[in-house]
């Protein structure tokens, strides 16, 4: 798709630039046209005036022309002058030695030159004299110059704003291909949600019973029991049952959650009973809005998770509106890093990829954002809240 893109916005670029050149080398044409009649008809008007003046000056005589044709030499924007009697020369003179450039045709005429371009004017002054007169016409190159001079700076210009305007579209282009994809990927995330809802309800629904039910035996059992030692175990098993209970219940509402926002110390939601050694990197006092009993089973799955994963310290910290919960349990892969919280989805060979999804799942409801990364001791879930649910 990129590639397609690149062609339809190189083609209209191209054609541009052609245009560009075209209308260029027009308008250009039609200026040095312009200059060239304006400047001939100029000429002819000297030339006539040319030819006055050396008839007038032929009245007088001969050396009245010439001192009038060195007086002309004295002129900085003349080159030569120069009479013609029959074809024949009879007096020139140039600001460069030897060059004189005068030809047959009939002047007034504009040409090229190795000193520039020169305007050369001619005069007849009758009986077989003619006059010629050679002015700098730099002008005309200096025309040319400048043309050629805005004509790069356009184009670089043209070609700069299209290079940008070519990179932003190929930009955004990239931009709403990674937000396809990532709306894509939640969509699959999803459909996969919705898989582990209808599977974690159904389970939820046939363990329910049977762990009541065992609840209720157990209570039963617990009257008849006389041993101090055997009530013992009863009550811990009554525990586990009862624990066991909550925990089907918070399952079956995960479907449909309705957090219960609350304002609570978060070293209250810190569970225990695991086999890491917790190190808490918070004040006291610190205190958030959330949900105790959601919150409290998304800090159960994590300090699970790293259990299982080898961790033998799990840090959890907490400053503003940023929590953190690290392991030493070495990370994962860059591949595994991506897919951390899909439903399903699990490193671990006898894996569910039910609880990270769970987690995600919950911290979303409680009006929070997750993404994980390798730290430098392993892996790093970081929590940010997005309202006002801080406070101390």
């Amino acid at each position: 798709m990129g590639k397609k893109i690149i062609i339809l916005f190189s083609i209209p670029f191209i054609l541009l630039v052609a245009f560009y050149f075209y209308f260029f080398s027009y308008v250009n044409s039609k200026n040095r046209e312009r200059v060239l009649a304006l400047s001939l008809s100029q000429a002819r008007l000297n030339s006539v005036f040319i030819e006055v003046a050396g008839k007038h000056l032929m009245e007088e005589g001969e050396e009245s022309l010439e001192r009038f044709l060195r007086g002309l030499m004295e002129d900085d924007n003349v080159i030569y002058v120069a009479v013609k009697k029959k074809d024949k020369l009879i007096f020139w003179d140039s600001k460069y030695s030897g060059y004189l450039p005068i030809e047959r045709e009939n002047p007034p005429r504009i040409f090229s030159s190795p000193i520039g371009s020169i305007l050369e004017l001619k005069g007849d002054i009758g009986n077989g004299i003619s006059v010629y007169l050679g002015f700098d016409f730099s002008l005309l190159d200096e025309i040319k110059r400048r043309s050629f001079t805005n004509f790069l700076i356009v184009f670089i210009t043209l070609l700069v704003f299209s290079a940008l305007s070519l990179g932003y579209v190929l930009y955004i282009n990239r931009l709403y291909f990674i937000k396809e994809r990532e709306l894509m990927g939640e969509r699959q995330e999803k459909e996969r949600f919705k898989e582990l809802s209808l599977l974690t309800s159904s389970l939820s629904h046939e363990l329910k019973n049977p762990v009541n039910n065992l609840y209720l035996n157990l209570q039963l059992l617990e009257g008849k029991i006389q041993g101090e030692k055997e009530g013992k175990y009863i009550s811990r098993i009554k525990e586990e049952a009862r624990r066991l209970s909550q925990i089907i219940e918070t399952h079956l509402s995960l479907i449909k959650l309705s957090p219960d926002f609350r304002k609570v110390r978060l070293r209250d939601l810190i569970p225990s009973g695991y086999s890491v050694n917790l190190i808490l990197e918070f004040d006291e006092d610190f205190s958030i809005v959330t949900d105790p009993d959601l919150f409290r089973l998304v800090i159960s799955n994590l300090l699970r998770n790293s259990q299982e994963a080898g961790a033998r310290n799990v840090w959890i910290r907490a400053y503003g509106r940023r929590m953190e919960v690290e392991d030493d349990a070495g990370g994962v892969s860059e591949d595994h890093l991506k897919k951390l919280f899909y439903p399903f989805y699990s490193g671990k060979k006898e894996g569910t990829g039910i609880g990270l999804a769970l987690v995600k799942r919950i911290v979303e409801a409680l009006n929070m954002k997750i993404r994980a990364e390798n730290g430098d001791k392993g892996l790093k879930i970081i929590m940010e809240i997005q309202n006002e649910n801080t406070g101390n």
